[in-house]
């Protein structure tokens, strides 16, 4: 669909609203994006699986527990659930290995808590620090392969798992820091004080996050696209008033994702914008 946002011609694929806060984006590697939904107030949270180039729920629920839970890691067909270990203290404890596509529980241990994942397994620890108990598992059916202390030898465990490949995050630091490119301070010029911003340098194009004058006299976190070529903006939203917000967008595959006022995931196809598209 091709329409005109901020008097630039852009393509969006889809956008997902949510009713509460969206809190974080998880990127699966896969054909699939999950969403962390929080609602403070209610003390509410669910999760949503969503199809990354349809916007398509796949699933949208509570997994677990309806606060008190979060996610440890996320592989291409699988989300890695914890809890914690009392209300009030942040200390996480159980492992759950949620099926991604269905959101089903393929299987529990709310005794461990979670140390590292590899590619095919993932090590859960119980006791305390210098007299901890090591469980490596089978990810997809949660057999026990392997059990050791401390101070034994464990069989060599596979590297944890970072971010995919395809997936890359923004670099967030204030705009006086000399890590800021070039290009990046020519856009924040005029800008007044020490402000954050956070950018994306893809193979085409640099999507740049930061404050700007929003309406009335309000102070508004912009989000652009620039065409590396020749530093045209291709695309620019308003996404966030009277704050900064973090790891607010992420790019995978030439694809855009970005929170918009903390409720609305939007999907961009950047392959789309392309020379033709010049104004």
């Amino acid at each position: 669909m091709r329409f005109f946002r901020g008097g630039k011609r852009v393509s969006i694929l889809w956008e997902y609203h949510s009713e509460a806060v969206i809190w974080r984006i998880y990127p699966t590697g896969s054909l699939w994006i999950l969403g962390e939904e929080r609602d403070i107030g209610k003390k509410k949270v669910k999760f949503s699986c969503l199809d990354r180039l349809t916007g398509k729920v796949s699933w949208s629920k509570p997994l677990l527990d309806e606060w008190w839970v979060g996610v440890e890691a996320v592989t291409e067909g699988s989300i890695v659930i914890h809890g914690f270990a009392t209300p009030d203290m942040p200390i996480h404890k159980g492992i759950a290995l949620v099926n991604l596509p269905t959101g089903t529980v393929r299987w529990d241990r709310s005794d461990l808590s979670f140390e590292t994942l590899g590619e095919n397994s993932i090590v859960g620890s119980l006791g305390s620090y210098g007299k901890k108990r090591y469980t490596s598992m089978d990810l997809e059916d949660g057999r026990v392969l392997q059990e050791w202390n401390d101070e034994d030898s464990p069989v060599s465990h596979e590297a944890s798992s970072g971010p995919p490949p395809s997936v890359t995050f923004p670099v967030t630091t204030q705009d006086s820091d000399p890590m800021v490119p070039a290009d990046v301070h020519s856009i924040l010029k005029g800008q007044r004080g020490s402000i954050p911003v956070s950018w994306i340098r893809t193979g085409s194009f640099l999507v740049v996050s930061f404050q700007g004058p929003g309406s009335e006299s309000r102070v508004a976190q912009v989000l652009s696209v620039r065409r590396n070529e020749d530093g045209a903006e291709v695309f620019s939203d308003s996404i966030a008033t009277d704050m900064f917000v973090p790891d607010s967008f992420l790019v995978q595959d030439e694809m855009l994702y970005y929170v918009r006022a903390g409720k609305d995931l939007v999907a961009v196809n950047l392959e789309s914008m392309t020379m033709k598209d010049k104004t």
